[in-house]
């Protein structure tokens, strides 16, 4: 992570209409507390010191303080404002920034009422991929990911989720018995399953972060 910036009046070309040496203080303040690791207690100064008229930096160091904590949509968040602000020279560098968090993986835990089901992922030309068996953790690259969740007697449930960011997804479902008998095969699964393939819950979710 880079470091952060130092108070706004030193940084050239990036002083702020209606700066105060009061914005100037608190800043630096929550600049002192950024080096100590303590980006927790950081964030509220420079959110202050911004409301307070200091230049768009305070939004840039937000950003790296949401970094810093591992809560990269915030930090996303902060960035692009940041990078939106009038008079930001490096904004092409902080997009780059943007673009690599959005990419990173999601952690994805997934249990299920009973236990003991299939999750299986649906990849290219219409095959599946077994993920392994509930409870399971996985990692999920960013973008849209498909899943079906499969036990024998029990309709199977499909789930969407939207991964990237890093967002960790914890997920508990409640499967309902299969009464007609349509699925719980999982039979388009790349783990050698055979058979027809199961009929969906009509019930999906969609998860987003």
């Amino acid at each position: 992570m880079a470091l952060l910036l130092l108070a706004s009046s030193a940084v050239p070309g990036r002083a702020g209409a209606g700066e105060t040496p009061d914005a100037v203080a608190v800043y630096q303040e929550g600049v002192d507390l950024a080096k100590e690791g303590k980006f927790t207690e950081a964030i509220p100064l420079f959110e202050k010191a911004q409301e307070m008229g200091a230049p768009p930096v305070a939004l840039y160091n937000i950003g790296k303080c949401y970094e810093a904590l591992g809560k990269y949509d915030l930090a996303v968040e902060f960035y692009t404002r940041y990078a939106g602000s009038p008079g930001v020279e490096d904004a092409e560098e902080v997009e780059k920034i943007i673009k690599s968090l959005r990419k990173k993986p999601s952690l994805v835990s997934i249990s299920t009422t009973p236990p003991g089901a299939k999750v299986l992922e649906s990849i290219d030309k219409g095959s599946q991929l077994n993920l392994g068996t509930t409870p399971v953790e996985f990692s999920a690259g960013a973008g849209e990911h498909d899943y079906e969740i499969v036990l024998e007697g029990y309709k199977t449930k499909e789930i969407t989720v939207v991964a990237g960011l890093g967002k960790a997804f914890d997920l508990t479902v409640e499967l309902s018995p299969d009464l007609l008998g349509s699925g719980g095969d999982g039979g388009g699964a790349k783990d050698g399953g055979g058979g027809a393939a199961p009929g969906p819950d009509l019930l999906g979710i969609t998860l987003e972060v």
